[in-house]
């Protein structure tokens, strides 16, 4: 199982003796270079209305990102399933970590999600509340 989610993530290395291979994309099919493309200059965008309005630091978005919500996490144990989106909560940090680093995530399901939620940050773009 740890080795499947390295695998999913990106972290595992190249068998010993083959070339490099690069790195594989998940979520291609869904979200296209064009549009993750886009999608990294929103959350951008976002992150630097956090960083002017809000006086926020990236690592502290990234913490926020981190955190799940105990119900949520509950209410998902209690039926045995998994995450809607299928993206954990470090996925999307990692994310975040990439695109501010200048790279396009190569777990488009997870910029998508990071996505959505630099999006519908509460509060985002009202000065003075």
């Amino acid at each position: 199982m740890a080795a499947q989610a390295a695998e999913e993530s990106g972290e595992a290395p190249p068998p010993a003796g083959s070339p490099a291979a690069p790195p594989k994309v998940l979520g291609a099919d869904l979200v296209p270079d064009d549009a993750a493309r886009e999608l990294c200059r929103g959350v951008l965008s976002s992150l630097r209305t956090l960083m002017a309005e809000r006086d926020m630091t990236v690592q502290e978005v990234r913490l926020i990102l981190l955190i799940e919500d105990p119900r949520a996490r509950e209410r998902r144990r209690q039926l045995g399933v998994e995450e809607a989106s299928g993206v954990s909560r470090d996925e999307v940090a990692r994310a975040l970590t990439s695109v501010v680093a200048g790279e396009v995530p190569n777990d488009r399901v997870a910029l998508k999600v990071l996505h959505d939620e630099m999006v519908r940050w509460p509060f985002l773009g009202r000065v003075g509340e």
